[in-house]
Protein backbone atom coordinates (compact mmCIF):
# COMPACT_ATOMS: atom_id res chain seq x y z
CA UNK A 1 0.00 0.00 0.00
CA UNK A 2 1.06 3.70 -0.59
CA UNK A 3 1.72 5.76 2.28
CA UNK A 4 1.66 9.81 1.24
CA UNK A 5 2.68 13.00 3.79
CA UNK A 6 0.47 16.45 2.73
CA UNK A 7 -0.22 19.01 5.07
CA UNK A 8 -3.41 20.01 6.17
CA UNK A 9 -3.39 22.63 4.01
CA UNK A 10 -3.19 20.51 0.97
CA UNK A 11 -5.60 18.21 2.56
CA UNK A 12 -8.27 21.17 3.07
CA UNK A 13 -7.61 21.44 -0.65
CA UNK A 14 -8.26 18.56 -2.00
CA UNK A 15 -10.05 16.34 1.01
CA UNK A 16 -12.30 14.32 -1.53
CA UNK A 17 -9.46 13.34 -3.81
CA UNK A 18 -7.84 12.13 -0.94
CA UNK A 19 -10.48 10.37 0.81
CA UNK A 20 -11.31 8.97 -2.70
CA UNK A 21 -7.79 7.16 -2.76
CA UNK A 22 -7.73 6.12 1.31
CA UNK A 23 -11.08 4.36 0.41
CA UNK A 24 -10.67 2.55 -3.26
CA UNK A 25 -6.52 2.12 -2.92
CA UNK A 26 -6.07 1.45 0.68
CA UNK A 27 -3.60 4.73 0.72
CA UNK A 28 -2.34 5.49 3.58
CA UNK A 29 -1.85 9.56 4.51
CA UNK A 30 0.39 11.00 6.96
CA UNK A 31 -0.83 14.61 7.51
CA UNK A 32 1.38 17.05 8.94
CA UNK A 33 1.51 20.75 10.53
CA UNK A 34 4.44 22.93 9.93
CA UNK A 35 6.45 19.80 8.62
CA UNK A 36 5.81 17.63 11.50
CA UNK A 37 3.57 14.56 11.43
CA UNK A 38 0.29 15.48 13.34
CA UNK A 39 -2.20 12.62 11.69
CA UNK A 40 -2.73 9.34 9.88
CA UNK A 41 -5.80 9.05 7.63
CA UNK A 42 -6.53 4.94 6.63
CA UNK A 43 -9.20 3.29 5.41
CA UNK A 44 -11.83 1.21 7.56
CA UNK A 45 -10.27 -2.27 6.86
CA UNK A 46 -6.76 -1.03 8.45
CA UNK A 47 -8.75 0.56 10.99
CA UNK A 48 -10.55 -2.75 12.38
CA UNK A 49 -7.25 -4.74 11.83
CA UNK A 50 -5.18 -1.82 14.75
CA UNK A 51 -8.43 -1.90 16.83
CA UNK A 52 -8.09 -5.82 17.03
CA UNK A 53 -4.72 -5.63 17.74
CA UNK A 54 -4.86 -3.36 20.34
CA UNK A 55 -7.55 -5.29 21.82
CA UNK A 56 -5.14 -8.13 22.08
CA UNK A 57 -2.23 -6.19 23.66
CA UNK A 58 -4.83 -5.18 26.21
CA UNK A 59 -5.90 -8.74 26.95
CA UNK A 60 -2.47 -9.75 27.76
CA UNK A 61 -1.50 -6.66 30.06
CA UNK A 62 0.42 -4.79 27.05
CA UNK A 63 -0.32 -1.38 26.43
CA UNK A 64 0.69 0.11 23.20
CA UNK A 65 3.70 2.87 22.47
CA UNK A 66 2.26 6.24 22.90
CA UNK A 67 5.04 7.78 21.16
CA UNK A 68 4.22 5.94 18.07
CA UNK A 69 7.22 4.05 17.60
CA UNK A 70 4.97 0.61 17.04
CA UNK A 71 6.77 -1.40 19.97
CA UNK A 72 4.68 -1.68 23.10
CA UNK A 73 5.26 -0.74 26.32
CA UNK A 74 5.08 -3.45 29.01
CA UNK A 75 2.78 -2.53 31.80
CA UNK A 76 4.47 -2.63 34.93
Amino acid sequence: MDSISISIAQLRGAIAEFMDGVRQRGTRIRVTRHGKPVAWIINQKEHGILERCLRNMRRRGREPNPQGSGEPNAER
